[in-house]
Parts: C-alpha cells; sequence; structure tokens
C-alpha cells in the first residue's frame, strides 16, 4: 500500500517542478505555451458543441452542466500533456523562485508569466480562426459561445482574473 508523500514532500516535488518549468528553453515554452492555448479553446469548443446538442432535448440547465463537463476535457489535455497554461499551477515556479532567491530568478519567474500568456493567446487564435469558417462548428454551438462570451465579460475583470487563478491553484 503506498504511502501519502508529507507536506516537505510535496512541496519538494513542486520547487523541483518549478525548476524544470523556469529553466524551459525559448522553444519549450514555445511548444508548450501554444499547445495550452489550443486545448483551452478545445476544450471551449467543446463545452459549446455539447452545450447546443444537450439543450434542444434536455433543456438550458442540464446543457450548461453538460457544456461544463465537456470543458474539462481541454483541461485534461493540458495537465496530461504538460503543457503550459498561463493560470495553471502558479505554485510550482514561485516554489522555486523563493528557493533560488536573488532578483534574476524573480525576472525569469516574470518573463514565464509574460511569455506563456502571449503564447497561450497566439495558440488560442490560430485554432479560433480555423473555428470561425462558416459550418466549422455544428449548428448552435455558435449560440452557445456566445452566451458564455457575454456572460464572462459581463463579470468585472477583477473576478475573471481571480477566478482564472483559482482555477489554476485548484
Amino acid at each position: 500500500m503506498a504511502v501519502a508523500p508529507d507536506p516537505e514532500q510535496i512541496y519538494g516535488r513542486a520547487e523541483e517542478e518549478g525548476r524544470r518549468r523556469l529553466s524551459m528553453s525559448l522553444l519549450g515554452k514555445v511548444a508548450t505555451g501554444f499547445i495550452a492555448g489550443v486545448t483551452i479553446v478545445l476544450g471551449i469548443v467543446a463545452l459549446g458543441v455539447t452545450a447546443a446538442l444537450v439543450e434542444p432535448t434536455f433543456g438550458r440547465e442540464l446543457a450548461t452542466l453538460a457544456g461544463a463537463l465537456a470543458f474539462g476535457i481541454g483541461l485534461v489535455l493540458v495537465v496530461v500533456g504538460r503543457t503550459e497554461l498561463f493560470s495553471e499551477n502558479l505554485f510550482d515556479p514561485v516554489a522555486a523562485a523563493v528557493a533560488a532567491g536573488g532578483k534574476a530568478v524573480w525576472g525569469k519567474l516574470l518573463w514565464l508569466w509574460i511569455s506563456i500568456l502571449a503564447l497561450n493567446m497566439i495558440g488560442g487564435a490560430v485554432l479560433l480562426s480555423v473555428l470561425l469558417v462558416e459550418g466549422a462548428l455544428p449548428h448552435g454551438s455558435a449560440d452557445v459561445l456566445v452566451r458564455v462570451a457575454e456572460e464572462i465579460t459581463a463579470k468585472p475583470a477583477a473576478a475573471t482574473l481571480a477566478r482564472a487563478v483559482l482555477a489554476g491553484a485548484l
């Protein structure tokens, strides 16, 4: 029977993973950041397609739940693929930065966050440009995605950022 790691072991693993992420090559950042953006948009598309297919038969409430569950596909792909999502698992590189100390490592942390955010957006934009082709999405999917986008943008920016950080921490 496996024994659960103690808090020091968990922190040590997080610090080690954080060092790996802080020392990634530019190519590694480009590949993992770009693909994370693609996979999250894939999750959003799964949300829209699923909700659009479920809503006519089961109503909006169940469609919303089914879409939210389908969105998890993108998150699973991010974790399993070890891609780099801006709001995901922020603790690890911070733990490495705290352990290393010095201004240089904090600069690497800031560069990691900025570059990954930009690459996530580029990867997502590339997939979106393909999906914006008329007929690329099943009927009704675009309407669901517009509704979700309107609900998200109606929230204050600080609330959206807080939710992204909380989701990443989870």
